[in-house]
């Protein structure tokens, strides 16, 4: 009877330790597969920042002056494209869907500042009421608004080509 006791034990630890191997086993898989996830989260978003349409997007908020706004207009379209892109990086990283790190791979300092200090501006102006939480957390991950550098406005001929100069 002792014989089928320590049997019975034996059988149980084994089937506890591969339950166990198993549970790790799953754990590293499904690390793994979000590390591909947000992998390819993140080559989308690089691929994204680097369109054309966002290298126009950024020229023309950071030519504007401070002053209105219209509605639809092409300053409007540039801020809107520029504000959408942040706000799904923010609200992946407040989702806990993009690693903090990953945020800051993706959104360098400088454009963080850009989203901040310039794009900000432009959403007070069109809508005194808007959402303030993406900016916030933002530049939270950067040491808070005062860590983010300066972004100077740019005039039309400093976004220009040496070819467009006549150069």
């Amino acid at each position: 009877m002792a014989y089928v006791e320590l049997a019975s034990v034996v059988i149980a630890a084994a089937a506890a330790w591969a339950a166990f191997r198993s549970a790790r086993a799953s754990e590293s898989a499904a690390v793994e597969a979000r590390k591909a996830s947000q992998a390819e989260v993140v080559r989308r978003l690089l691929d994204d920042y680097s369109s054309a349409s966002m290298l126009t997007a950024i020229a023309g908020v950071r030519r504007w002056g401070g002053g209105r706004i219209p509605i639809d207009s092409a300053v409007d379209r540039q801020r809107r494209l520029i504000s959408h892109y942040f706000q799904k990086v923010t609200k992946l990283g407040r989702a806990g869907l993009l690693d903090e790190d990953l945020v800051r791979t993706v959104l360098s300092k400088e454009q963080a500042s850009l989203f901040c200090r310039v794009v900000e501006r432009m959403e007070a102006k069109v809508s005194p009421a808007y959402d303030r939480s993406p900016f916030d957390w933002l530049a939270g991950l950067y040491g808070g608004r005062d860590m983010l550098p300066h972004i100077p406005p740019r005039s039309n001929a400093s976004l220009s080509s040496p070819d467009s100069n006549g150069g």
